[in-house]
């Protein structure tokens, strides 16, 4: 292939749009309320799911909502040094996934 000149575009792209939460719901409401964090269990496979799915992913069967510990496990981390740039907060900061007590997901 020949050198070929790059063309650099420019733009800013805007959307908004509306979530509904639905069925999973009940997960932000009993955080809030009770603080009591919901995961939901697959009625087929038995795999608990946190944050919760209203269908389990594997079996697409209904799940049934249960209550998780308050503790969990380290799965992993990062330290964002560089956020993008719509995140406003002060760097570094640090994300990590945590699989709960009870739960099969992090």
């Amino acid at each position: 292939m020949e050198n070929q000149d790059i063309v650099k575009a420019y733009y800013k792209m805007e959307a908004e749009f509306n979530y509904s939460y639905g069925r999973i719901s009940r997960f932000f409401k009993e955080l809030m309320e009770n603080k009591k964090i919901m995961g939901t269990k697959c009625l087929k496979c038995g795999i608990v799911f946190c944050p919760p799915t209203s269908d389990c992913p594997k079996c697409w069967v209904p799940t049934e909502w249960v209550e998780l510990g308050r503790k969990g496990t380290l799965l992993h981390y990062t330290i964002i040094g560089l956020p993008p740039l719509w995140l406003k907060r002060k760097v570094p900061f640090t994300l990590g996934l945590i699989k709960l007590d009870g739960a099969d997901t992090g």
